[in-house]
């Protein structure tokens, strides 16, 4: 699966991306505008093409859009308590990623610009600058069978927007170190990295995990892999090892194995298997680990304990 770059933002998939951002708490319509505030901000800012009026600003059109939704089965509406609250169920996440892969591709580089940042502000980082763009070219390699990508150079050019975006100097912060790359992430607004690119994350994740558990002498029988690849993924997330239930995806797994067979991962008698298998898991575990520290720092800013 690949998405495209050409399709403008409407209220409808906006007020989606924010709800999915969510995980399973449900917001009134007050809670809702302030979860948009950041993204409507970042829409204007970076003048991204919109289907007319977002009209977010307000309850009537937050309202309006939250409605569409619920008359669409996308979202569910519990209106027995003071005040109505929506919420999108674990068993609609795969209809509302229609509506956020819609838009998904404006907030991609932003989400790989908050994941380098936190690999480059790890403890014994020797060239933090170094490591944000050594982990933002691993990311889009890890990610090139999902979404399109510039070529390299122009790519680099497309985070150094995106980062200056955020803050002018922030080349200088690398230098500073690693309490400097924090705070130059706490400046994003909006944080992405949780609701744009953790279904993607977590499905890969399953697959190498399964892949590291397989013997490197078995050949894959693709079907029966992916169907255990759903198991595993069902138990991650009871486990809540994985958040998202939209990463229990066989589209998902699907490309993932693609990208495994690309590395050389899948066939048997493969040079080093059973290590690349290993290094590979370990990647996506560590790529899970700061998607995790985003939507940390989401909660942190919504209880006011940072900025």
């Amino acid at each position: 699966m690949r998405i495209n770059r050409v399709t403008p933002i409407t209220a409808i998939s906006l007020v989606t991306l924010a709800l999915l951002g969510t995980g399973s708490r449900a917001l009134s319509v007050d809670e809702t505008i302030g979860r948009l505030r950041n993204l409507l901000d970042y829409v204007r800012r970076r003048n991204l093409p919109t289907a007319g009026d977002l009209d977010l600003d307000t309850r009537e059109g937050v309202q309006r859009a939250l409605d569409a939704l619920v008359e669409n089965g996308v979202v569910t509406c519990f209106a027995g308590g003071p005040e109505a609250v929506y919420l999108i169920g674990p068993e609609k996440h795969l209809i509302a990623s229609y509506y956020r892969n819609t838009i998904i591709h404006f907030f991609v580089n932003g989400a790989i610009a908050e994941l380098a940042l936190l690999r480059a502000a790890g403890d014994g980082v020797a060239d933090p600058a170094v490591e944000l763009w050594d982990e933002a070219m691993r990311l889009r390699d890890l990610l090139k069978f999902e979404f399109f990508f510039a070529d390299k150079e122009a790519f680099r050019e497309e985070l150094r927007e995106e980062i200056r975006l955020h803050d002018p100097e922030w080349e200088s912060r690398l230098a500073e170190g690693p309490a400097a790359v924090e705070a130059l992430l706490r400046r994003f607004r909006p944080f992405s990295a949780h609701r744009v690119l953790r279904p993607f994350v977590e499905a890969y994740r399953v697959v190498a995990d399964a892949l590291e558990r397989r013997p490197a002498d078995t050949a894959l029988e693709e079907e029966a892999f992916l169907r255990a690849c759903i198991a595993l993924g069902q138990q991650y997330v009871l486990q809540r090892r994985i958040l998202s239930p939209e990463s229990v995806s066989q589209v998902l797994f699907a490309t993932a194995l693609r990208l495994a067979r690309n590395r050389g991962l899948v066939d048997p008698g493969a040079p080093d298997l059973v290590e690349r298998r290993r290094a590979f898991a370990e990647e996506l575990r560590q790529v899970t680990r700061r998607v995790d520290a985003v939507d940390a720092l989401v909660a942190a800013r919504h209880a006011g304990l940072i900025d």
